[in-house]
């Protein structure tokens, strides 16, 4: 069922390969993007369909609930995707997607169903009230239009949290 999104977005995009679901508590969309980017620069694909999508099953709302002792859950469903290509195959003014560094800590369970002490720096990324497990992959999406306009100048995304750190890189193409 998660593989369906990116299968679907594939297909309209007349891409062709494998589809893969990776599970973190983290950060797993950057996770996704990294293995994608990955995967591009080693010249194993040409393109990458990159999707988040989050649900919530009665078991995740559970937990929320007992570990954070609270009556509801915030979380709404919610998907993210992203295109990638070859840097030499993408458009020009697009965006290129640099190096994705993604640094895990142990920690309390709750700390990863709350998102508390999450915070996100970079150009044009806007924080946000909600604890949603996607929010920094939609305040990223959101912030790339600002990346577009840089005209070749990078732009450097950092989220921290109890759990670790992230940092990616976006540059416009000229």
């Amino acid at each position: 069922m998660y593989n369906s999104a990116g299968g679907y977005i594939a297909r309209l995009l007349n891409i062709h390969g494998p589809a893969l679901t990776l599970t973190t508590y983290t950060w797993p969309f950057l996770t996704a993007l990294n293995q994608a980017r990955l995967a591009l620069v080693c010249r194993r694909i040409q393109r990458a369909v990159v999707v988040g999508v989050e649900t919530y099953s009665a078991l995740l709302e559970d937990a929320y609930r007992r570990l954070l002792n609270k009556d509801e859950v915030p979380w709404k469903p919610g998907s993210v995707a992203w295109v990638l290509d070859q840097g030499n195959q993408a458009s020009k003014g697009g965006l290129l997607l640099g190096e994705i560094m993604i640094q895990e800590e142990v920690c309390e369970p709750d700390a990863l169903l709350s998102r508390i002490g999450e915070c996100w720096h970079g150009e044009g990324l806007v924080s946000s009230e909600t604890n949603h497990p996607m929010a920094y992959a939609f305040a990223l999406t959101d912030a790339l239009s600002v990346a577009a306009q840089a005209k070749g100048n990078a732009i450097q995304y950092v989220i921290k949290s109890g759990f670790g750190k992230a940092q990616l890189e976006v540059a416009s193409q000229i």
